[in-house]
């Protein structure tokens, strides 16, 4: 097989969440010409780790980076963060990105969203919100993928008014609403205030992101 059909499927098998395909093609690459095993092959297979919400082979794979010099950036304290996220680890996720500003590397939106993600899906979206809101303060702009995950957090709780308060921003701002955040709202276990229909629309359809 080709290189670069090699480094495709590599990709498609991140994407996926295959650590185990993923990882043959990645150790393939490795056998063909260690030489030439630069930051973004080595990314691509921390990034199946992530997906799949796999953290101690995320931890292991970055340990290994480490060993063979291969140079960390941005995106790969990214996906690290993602697989804490993934595996419902704040903590971790919070640990993470403290690393990434202590080594010099811009801090993005994507993972300040990836932190919230990781205490909503432990079932804490309050602290969640307090670390995006603290993210807003120092200048970053909270997006949909953001103000989605608080969203479907506090549904999950059952605190439909929070709940409604993001997806009603979202829409305020014109940004695209999920139908897994609209649904999650939908069917939180305490119904939304009256008018939530009226807002986002009884014949809802979501909006162009910006």
């Amino acid at each position: 097989m080709a290189k670069a059909a090699q480094l495709a499927a590599l990709n498609a098998a991140a994407i996926a969440g295959d650590v185990a395909t993923a990882k043959r093609y990645f150790e393939a690459l490795r056998l063909r010409d260690p030489r030439t095993m630069r930051t973004m092959v080595w990314n691509t297979m921390l990034k199946a780790h992530a997906i799949a919400g796999d953290l101690g082979g995320a931890t292991e794979h970055f340990h290994e980076m480490q060993a063979q010099r291969v140079r960390i950036n941005g995106r790969t304290f990214g996906k690290l963060i993602r697989a804490a996220a993934e595996a419902a680890k704040p903590e971790q996720a919070v640990w993470l990105l403290q690393h990434q500003r202590a080594a010099g590397l811009e801090v993005d939106m994507v993972s300040y969203t990836s932190v919230a993600s990781a205490f909503a899906k432990a079932g804490r979206p309050v602290e969640a919100e307090a670390f995006l809101l603290e993210a807003g303060a120092e200048g970053l702009v909270l997006d949909s993928v953001a103000m989605g995950a608080l969203s479907a957090g506090f549904a999950k709780l059952g605190c439909a008014e929070k709940a409604q308060h993001w997806l009603e921003e979202m829409v305020r701002q014109g940004l695209e609403v999920s139908s897994d955040s609209f649904g999650a709202v939908a069917a939180s276990p305490c119904k939304p205030k009256s008018g939530f229909e009226r807002c986002v629309g009884v014949n809802w359809s979501p909006r162009r992101q910006h």
